[in-house]
């Protein structure tokens, strides 16, 4: 029988319009599980970018008691000894001034709290960088034996749990996911078994009459595949969302949420249209081995 993809086509819309509450449902659950998969995606560029940041950007803040802080020579003594350290990149030292200027920077949207703090109740401190961050734990105790240091303390400990927090959140969205992929690939098929349903007396003449097996599953591979297209059009809407939400939030500090718009044009495009057609293709392929007799 030769192949008319009008045909084809009218045969698809029609079965849309007999089941379209079905095609809809199933598209929507598309939608959801490609957007919650997209998520993943998201999520990861995050974690990546901590582990970036904090591969990079640690810093110790070394806290000096108010009498040595009080004393240029100890301030000079203790900043020489910890450059002096093999490991140690770079030093920097930050008055009382100079920390309260930061502190009013930082928390500028709350007036009380930074009434409530005087340039000689924060502690002048040294920032230090490292040469390699894996040598982190053994500087800090070693800065913490010199005489005239209060307190050493960096990110580390907050960074690492950030990232176990975005990280079981990626595996959360992922499971849900999963989840809701499956639940696609069934409605799909289900919409495509009412659709065979529907037409299994016009199949049956069809196939008396020499219809070839692809010539009777065309319309519904189509049928298929416009639920999967529909349904990564409103994921992929979905996933910018997520993103265009991720970027303007400003309740993290310190946590690099901008998601570069190339990564989603491309990577996470790329793949929501892929694991779509996964999807339709595989839904559709399992009504009609299942269901269609043909």
């Amino acid at each position: 029988m030769a192949v008319r993809p009008a045909y084809f086509v009218r045969e698809a819309a029609s079965n849309l319009g007999r089941n379209f509450l079905m095609f809809v449902a199933a598209a929507v659950a598309v939608a959801i599980s490609l957007s919650l998969f997209g998520a993943v995606l998201l999520f990861q560029r995050i974690v990546s970018n901590v582990t970036t940041q904090w591969q990079n950007d640690v810093v110790m803040n070394v806290f000096l008691k108010d009498d040595a802080a009080a004393n240029s020579a100890d301030v000079k003594r203790i900043g020489e000894e910890i450059q002096g350290y093999k490991e140690v990149k770079g030093v920097t030292y930050v008055t009382k001034n100079e920390a309260y200027d930061e502190f009013r920077t930082m928390f500028g949207n709350q007036p009380e709290l930074v009434e409530s703090v005087t340039p000689e109740t924060l502690p002048a401190s040294f920032r230090v960088s490292l040469n390699d961050n894996d040598t982190l734990e053994t500087v800090q105790d070693r800065i913490r034996t010199i005489s005239g240091v209060d307190e050493v303390n960096s990110a580390v400990e907050q960074v690492k749990s950030i990232q176990r927090v975005l990280t079981y959140l990626q595996v959360g969205v992922m499971i849900a996911g999963i989840v809701l992929l499956v639940s696609s690939v069934v409605l799909i098929s289900n919409t495509i078994r009412l659709a065979i349903f529907a037409r299994r007396k016009e199949i049956a003449i069809m196939k008396l009459v020499g219809a070839t097996n692809w010539f009777i599953r065309w319309p519904f591979l189509l049928e298929g595949a416009a639920a999967g297209i529909v349904g990564v059009g409103l994921a992929v809407a979905l996933t910018f969302l997520i993103r265009y939400l991720l970027t303007g939030w400003e309740s993290i500090r310190f946590v690099p949420l901008n998601i570069p718009f190339g990564y989603m044009l491309w990577p996470v495009t790329i793949v929501l249209v892929l694991v779509a057609m996964l999807i339709s293709v595989g839904g559709t392929a399992w009504a009609l081995r299942r269901y269609l007799d043909v």
